[in-house]
Formats: C-alpha cells, structure tokens, sequence
C-alpha cells in the first residue's frame, strides 16, 4: 500500500511539473504571438465549456473509485456509456449556447464593447464544444488506473497528448496568427488521449452496456454530486463569467495570464487529491475507519507548510515575476496575481471536503461551494461597482476563504476536529513573506552589480 501511495505520488509530481512547465513555455510563447485579447476570449471559451462540463456531473469517475465492485464488466461498461451520453448532451447545450449568444447579439441585448458581443465567440464555441464529445468515448480504464493507483501509462498518455496539442497550438499561432490556432490544440489533444486511452492503457475492452440497477446506483449517489458541481462551476470559474460582462476581452486577457500563474500550485494540490489522496483515503475509509483521520492530519500537515509558504512568497514577488516573464503589455498581470496569491490560503482545506465525502458525505462539498457562488455572485459586482477592477480582483482572491467555516463546522459536528493541527502552521505565510523580500533585495543585488 505505502509503495502504491508514493508511486503514485511520484508520477503525480513527475505529471505536474513537466505539464506546467510545458504550459508555461507555451503561454510565454503564445502571450508573443498573440494578442491579449484572444486570451480573454478563450476564457470564456473554456469557462463555458467546463461549466457546460461540471453542470452535468453526476460523479462516475468517483463513483468508479470508491464501488466495491467498480471493476465488474457491467458496472464498468455502464458508466462508460452514461458518459459517452453524457458527451454527446454536452456538445448540444455548448451549440445552443452558441446561437443563443448570436441571436442576443442580433437584437442587441449584449452590451457592445464586452467580451460577450464578440462577433468570434459563438463560432469558436461551436468548434470547441466537439471536445465534450470526444472525451466520452475515452477508455475507463483510466478510471481503473486512478482507483489503483497506478498511474505510469496514464501519467505518459496524457503528458503525450498535452505536448501534440500544444505543437499544433503554437505553430499555428506561429503560422497564422490566429485564436483558431488554440481551439485546433485543444481539439487535437482530446482526440489523440481518447484514441490511446484505448490502446495503451490496460485493462478489458470497453463496450456499451445499461445495466439498470447500476445506473439507479449511480444515480442516486451523483444527485448531491451533480448538484455540488453545478454551483462549483460558479464558485470556481463565476469570475470569468461575470467578468466577461464586465471587462474587455484585453482585461480578462491580463486576468487570464494572472489566474493561470496564481492558481498552478492549486491545480497540483486538486492533482494529487483526485489521483492519490482521494483514492488513499477512500482505501483507508473501506479498510480500517480507525486510522482515517490520522492519515488524513499527515497529509495536511505537509500541504499546509508548502502552501503557507507560496502564499507570502507568491505576494511580494508577483510583479517580478510578471515582469520578467512577459512582455509590457501585460504588467497589469503583476498587481492582478500579487492579489490572487491568497486564493491558496484555502487550498489545504479542500483535501477536508475529500476526507468527508470518502466518508460518504458529499453534502458537505456542495454546501460549500453554494456559499462561495452565492458570495461571488452578490461580491463581485459590488466590488466592481464601488472599487472597480482592484476590488472585483480582491473579491475573487477572498471567495475560497468563505470555505474554510463551513469544513470546520462539520468537522466538530463528526468529532474529528484537532484545532491546533488545523491552524498550526499558518505562520509560514510570514516566513514565506520574508522569504520573498529577501529575494527581492537578492535579485536588486544582482542586477545593480551584475547586469
């Protein structure tokens, strides 16, 4: 078991580190090739897509790694086909949106100067919303994959994916110029990981099937799921959305830009929670309840010092880091990401919401993130309406914070608590805070005396 956890641990560092690196060097590329507003535009393009997305989960994937008989052919099979359903509706609602945003431009309801009056928008939607389409059809093997642990090939598979998708980005951003360069990465990259999900993963060969009981099962236990992930897609991507009304497509482009580097320690925290600590925790919850909330304070014990330090390291240094990665057109990014920085500090209580729906409470996570959407929904706007784009960027970097109360609460509630593992190791936000000042005058040091 210990060897599994650090195997797959391992392939998930390894996944995360050349993936973001990939994605950085691309997007440094891409920021030179083309302009700040396409990045805007591909926003909203992804924010509608993963929202369409999340608005229609009912868990499969979950359901596969935690069922005492998710390895049984019928039960296998009937997720895939759910899913494969699943995409095809997927591809309908992003098209209906896409001529509902045409015919609201049409008869002018759409303000005109915002991102949403972009005459590109419906026609990249319907281009991109093939994606959810392709996807279904990949192998649930690599569900398989995830509930064992065992993440070599898919680690690989998708690392493949991602760098043929980003190839086919930047040569034709190289070549043409152009937004449609993107949307053809995007398009590629899904079609090439389903495609090897079949070939290369291990496991029986997928075929359709609707076993009735299993997919009542499924059902039932994605309701709450399903409810959670719709208002998480507000909670999670409703800046982009409300900002999208807001803003210019350059704006959202400089926010872009910021959100993709504030939130990359992030998404390897939700990496690690899906493929190890998640499935680890549901293991320990099947095996042995008793040594449950002990494994879980070890994991947050080394999650809350890395995060605590980013977080003060992250603030001070943001515009440095802007600075010397970008090019001017995108200083505004720098005060944008110092800003986002503390969106992190909530980062460590995610992995309570795992702990409480691997002990088969999924209640709690959509509670929490109805408060965060609720609290963004009305925040935001006021925020920009009172303190402009500096306030509206405040509002979305404290909106994970309203999370933090609400994992407390039911933490007391199931007698689990242990308040000073909880909050012991919040003083590294200052450690990392000094930590980058001394970077700062280290750096100043350098190029006063070196360059």
């Amino acid at each position: 078991m210990v060897s599994k956890v650090s195997n797959a641990t391992l392939w998930t560092f390894l996944a995360f580190f050349i993936s973001q690196i990939l994605r950085l060097f691309s997007n440094l590329i891409l920021t030179r090739l083309l302009l700040p507003e396409m990045f805007g535009l591909m926003a909203i393009v992804t924010v509608v897509r993963v929202g369409v997305y999340m608005c229609t989960e009912i868990g499969l994937k979950i359901n596969i790694i935690r069922h005492d008989e998710a390895e049984k052919s019928h039960v296998l099979n009937t997720a895939w086909t759910m899913q494969i359903v699943r995409g095809i509706l997927l591809w309908i609602l992003i098209s209906i949106i896409a001529v509902c945003l045409i015919l609201l431009n049409n008869y002018g309801v759409i303000s005109p100067g915002t991102l949403y009056a972009d005459s590109r928008l419906p026609y990249l939607l319907l281009v991109i919303g093939c994606v959810a389409f392709i996807v279904g059809f990949e192998s649930p093997n690599s569900w398989l994959a995830q509930r064992n642990m065992q993440l070599g090939r898919l680690t690989i598979l998708e690392l493949l994916s991602q760098i043929v998708g980003l190839f086919v980005m930047v040569s034709g951003a190289w070549a043409y110029h152009s937004i449609w360069a993107l949307v053809a990465g995007g398009v590629v990259s899904a079609l090439l990981k389903t495609v090897l999900s079949h070939v290369v993963l291990i496991g029986r060969r997928s075929y359709f099937c609707w076993h009735k009981a299993t997919v009542i099962e499924f059902l039932h236990f994605g309701k709450w799921l399903f409810f959670s992930a719709m208002i998480t897609f507000f909670a999670l991507n409703g800046d982009r959305v409300i900002l999208g009304g807001l803003l210019t497509a350059e704006q959202l482009g400089f926010y872009a830009v910021a959100y993709f580097l504030a939130t990359s320690l992030k998404d390897l925290v939700e990496k690690l929670i899906g493929n190890v600590w998640y499935p680890l925790l549901s293991k320990v919850q099947r095996d042995d309840k008793g040594l449950l909330v002990n494994v879980y304070y070890s994991l947050r014990r080394k999650l809350d010092i890395i995060i605590y330090l980013c977080v003060g390291f992250l603030y001070v240094t943001a515009p440095l880091i802007i600075g010397l990665l970008y090019d001017n057109r995108y200083q505004d990014s720098g005060w944008m990401l110092q800003i986002l920085s503390i969106t992190m500090l909530a980062s460590g209580f995610r992995l309570g919401n795992v702990l409480l729906l691997a002990m088969g409470n999924p209640k709690v996570g959509a509670l929490s993130v109805f408060i965060r959407a609720c609290a963004l929904i009305i925040m935001l706007p006021l925020a920009y309406e009172n303190y402009g784009i500096v306030g509206a960027i405040w509002s979305i970097a404290i909106n994970p914070l309203f999370e933090i109360p609400i994992i407390l609460y039911f933490f007391i509630k199931y007698k689990i608590i242990s308040w000073g593992k909880e909050f012991i190791f919040l003083p590294f936000v200052i450690v990392g805070f000094y930590m980058g000042e001394a970077f700062l005058y280290a750096f100043d040091y350098l190029r006063i005396y070196f360059i």
